[in-house]
């Protein structure tokens, strides 16, 4: 039984929403295998259609190039490998266009790197710093869309080093981030336990994610909370 808004429900699968519950566990495996079995059939139909779409797919492809400062952004992906490869190049600025040749590319974050070990990954934030030294990410390897955020130091790449983090760790974090002009302050968001962004948070670059402050909360359950810059780059208060 549940109570919204006063008006009463029976629930007879209330119980599942304890994913800790062993029970819980134990039904969704036998749901899955169920499932398995139900649609055995169509396997064939699946790979079928699979293949077609993978043979009009160019797996061997990169973006259009972004300028931001004085970086041009792209994203590579390679035949064989699941997830992209993020990268840039230094701004020409005679001809404002992308310098020099793949020698000048700089691998910022390869996905592939990420996911080895992990049946899941997915980015809720790739933001680099205003002055590009930085590189703020967050990952997700367990599918609940809450991200492990971290912070890469991009400077040892021109030295042909790899990115080093910053050493702090901040889990549980949102969709939604921001940099401030001063490239080591930024924002991000964290949630309920209802899984609904309420609060924005800030954070300096170096410093211990216990000491962040606060700096909103939206109480009314029917909101959710997002923080990202304007259209004119400039920074949340």
């Amino acid at each position: 039984m549940r109570e919204v808004w006063g008006r009463r429900t029976e629930d007879p699968w209330a119980w599942l929403a304890d994913d800790k519950d062993p029970a819980t566990i134990a039904h969704l495996h036998r749901e899955n295998a169920w499932t398995d079995h139900a649609t055995s059939s169509q396997g064939p139909l699946r790979e079928e259609i699979f293949e077609e779409i993978r043979a009009r797919t160019e797996e061997t492809d990169m973006s259009v190039p972004v300028r931001d400062g004085s970086w041009w952004y792209h994203v590579r992906t390679t035949e064989g490998l699941a997830y992209p490869i993020h990268c840039r190049r230094p701004d020409d600025p005679a001809t404002h266009q992308p310098e020099g040749d793949d020698e000048s590319e700089q691998v910022i974050l390869d996905q592939n790197l990420l996911a080895e070990g992990h049946s899941h990954l997915s980015i809720g934030v790739l933001d680099v710093s205003p002055d590009g030294n930085w590189l703020a990410c967050g990952v997700d390897t367990d599918g609940d869309e809450l991200f492990e955020l971290t912070f890469l130091d991009l400077r040892p790449l021109a030295e042909g080093r790899a990115a080093e983090a910053s050493g702090e760790v901040i889990e549980g974090v949102g969709y939604g981030f921001a940099w401030a002009a001063d490239s080591a302050t930024c924002w991000y968001t964290l949630h309920d336990d209802a899984h609904r962004p309420d609060r924005v948070v800030r954070h300096r670059v170096g410093t211990d994610p216990a000491d962040d402050l606060e700096v909103f909360r939206e109480s009314d359950e029917r909101f959710h909370v997002g923080v990202g810059l304007s259209r004119s780059g400039t920074t949340p208060p």
